[in-house]
């Protein structure tokens, strides 16, 4: 193996591996050393992982062996490229790995870097959207909307986490990034940063942004007036009430959640398998399928209105 062009968001590796066919990867050295071995011996035991008979590689290193990608490259971590030879039987051990490591470089702060600039969209009870508009000269600006819980203490080690979760553009090239599972009561802000090539990064965007507060309005509201059984399906009759413009429902025949902690999911949009659907598309009618015979569901649902206030949850057996 041989490593080149390391740099602290890359590196490039050529590899020409000896062996017919061979299991292979690439991952931090620390996840390497703490479960990465151990588990590939496990899961080899078992007949389980999957042979590769590509010999030779030239290109990302965290692209290694055949195309996967395990993870984009961090500054200052080591990585390992790892190989093992197929051989007949189970009896694999720690020996018959073979390893090459490299170090990214760290990243540096640079006074003159100017702070990338940004707007402010779209604010909602449950997120915004936010443009950030790269400074001169940039080689990557990394930007993230976050929980204040979830934002590192230090600068360096904010960039480094910006650079870890990879929500970038290259160049001048405007990055929109969008945030949309919190709350109002949640303190979220906008970070965002500009690199060079050589890993310097200027001043840190740390922005607050205050949520719109959840608002239920008895204006709103959404009601079954009929349905109509299929075999595994049924159809519900919808009735709407005020200016509804988005309908948020989940159909379930278990829920963990209490009614309470259900309608604010819906509200704010954040049920993960819940679906959301603008009203002229859905109409009056919703069919609903995937159903098993003889079992009791619930069809729990809110409506939005134009400026995302909500209704009270509506359910319905």
């Amino acid at each position: 193996f041989e490593f080149s062009q390391i740099r602290f968001d890359s590196a490039w590796l050529t590899a020409y591996v000896d062996a017919e066919s061979y299991y292979g990867g690439f991952m931090k050295l620390a996840d390497w050393n703490n479960y990465g071995m151990s588990n590939f011996l496990e899961t080899l035991s078992f007949d389980g992982g999957v042979a590769y008979d590509k010999a030779v590689y030239d290109g990302p290193a965290n692209a290694f062996p055949a195309g996967e990608k395990y993870e984009d490259i961090n500054p200052a971590t080591e990585y390992v490229a790892w190989y093992i030879p197929v051989k007949p039987g189970k009896d694999y051990t720690e020996e018959d790995f073979i390893t090459y490591s490299f170090v990214t470089p760290d990243v540096s702060a640079d006074a003159s870097i100017a702070a990338p600039s940004y707007v402010v969209r779209d604010v909602l009870p449950f997120g915004f959207t936010a443009d950030v508009t790269p400074a001169s000269g940039a080689y990557k600006t990394y930007a993230a909307i976050l929980k204040a819980a979830a934002v590192p203490e230090s600068e360096i080690e904010t960039v480094r986490y910006l650079i870890d979760i990879n929500q970038f553009t290259a160049g001048s090239e405007v990055n929109t990034v969008t945030g949309s599972s919190f709350s109002s009561e949640d303190e979220v802000y906008l970070l965002a940063v500009t690199l060079t090539e050589d890993g310097r990064y200027g001043t840190l965007v740390k922005e607050k942004v205050a949520l719109k507060e959840l608002t239920y309005l008895e204006s709103l509201g959404v009601s079954v007036s009929g349905i109509q059984y299929g075999l595994g399906d049924v159809t519900l009759s919808l009735e709407y009430k005020g200016d509804a413009e988005t309908l948020s429902y989940h159909v379930a025949s278990f829920t963990y959640y209490d009614d309470e902690t259900m309608e604010k999911l819906l509200a704010l949009r954040q049920m993960g398998d819940a679906k959301i659907s603008a009203i002229s598309k859905v109409g009056n009618k919703l069919h609903l399928t995937g159903l098993m015979v003889g079992t009791q569901y619930t069809f729990y649902a809110v409506v939005h209105d134009a400026e995302y206030n909500s209704s009270r949850m509506y359910k319905y057996d």
